[in-house]
């Protein structure tokens, strides 16, 4: 369940790029501001966009930390498990930054723009023994 707060702003470009390669990866037929259409016309994915404060999965409420200015990303971290197409599962970690809604041809989707976390492959401090 979403936030009933929300706000209609510009999308970043980093943003706004984001979106289009998710919505070409799931094979729908738009486009973006500066791309010219090729044959019938394509519609255009709009500059602004809902974002929503946070919401709410699984019992828990996750904050979006671009329109909160959250005090602790500890609101906004997730731990994510992804299937592998062999069937094992690898997990990882993130910081959602926006919430954004989707209207598409009457479908209705929401997706967080994550920055995701990078694992800590190197030696680690034991402070304890100093």
């Amino acid at each position: 369940m979403l936030s009933c707060c929300c706000t209609i702003s510009l999308c970043k470009p980093a943003l706004y790029a984001t979106l289009l390669q998710y919505l070409h990866k799931h094979n729908l037929d738009i486009r973006g501001i500066t791309k010219l259409s090729k044959g019938p016309a394509m519609p255009i994915l709009p500059l602004h966009a809902r974002f929503y404060l946070f919401i709410f999965l699984k019992h828990h409420q996750y904050s979006a930390t671009h329109l909160t200015k959250a005090h602790s990303l500890g609101v906004s971290l997730i731990h994510a498990h992804f299937n592998n197409h062999d069937g094992s599962t690898w997990t990882w970690c993130g910081v959602i930054k926006d919430l954004v809604e989707l209207k598409y041809k009457g479908d209705h989707m929401t997706v967080a723009y994550m920055r995701w976390l990078v694992p800590w492959n190197g030696q680690l401090l034991d402070n304890w023994s100093a």
